[in-house]
């Protein structure tokens, strides 16, 4: 009812549409957050306490019948259900396309290592480098 999704889940605000807690956990961050935030919010049942619009989005709802009202909350819930699931379904093909690409730069990687191996033993680099330090000069030049 509340999308809980795991615990310890803080959710705040107006009962029919409340939000997560997002804050720090520690106490003292807490009861300030409780104090700054926790009130009476406007709602129909604190209809005093909403400004205009919301007054008469209140009013126009109070006014319909209970079924054209249970059809619009459907109507509504199925709009967010159809943007979560289309979330979803992207975060999946994202996180496919990041597998795939991490795939990728793993194999880069490892040309790159193989390439630079091959090289060096093809030219005998570390056995250069040895005799140039050797001769005296100490100086390397790391890839």
């Amino acid at each position: 009812k509340h999308d809980i999704e795991g615990y310890p889940t803080v959710k705040w605000g107006d009962p029919s549409d409340l939000v997560d807690y997002e804050g720090e956990r520690e106490y003292d961050d807490m009861k300030k957050f409780a104090e700054e935030n926790l009130k009476p919010m406007c709602s129909p049942a604190n209809f005093e306490l909403c400004d205009e619009e919301k007054k008469s989005q209140i009013s126009d709802f109070r006014a319909m019948g209970s079924t054209n009202l249970e059809s619009k909350v459907k109507q509504v819930k199925k709009q967010m259900k159809k943007v979560s699931s289309d979330f979803d379904k992207r975060m999946e093909r994202l996180e496919e396309e990041q597998g795939e690409v991490e795939e990728e730069l793993n194999e880069l990687e490892k040309k790159k290592k193989d390439k630079i191996s091959e090289t060096k033993r093809k030219t005998g680099f570390p056995l250069m480098q040895a005799v140039l330090e050797e001769k005296g000069n100490t100086t390397k030049d790391e890839l």
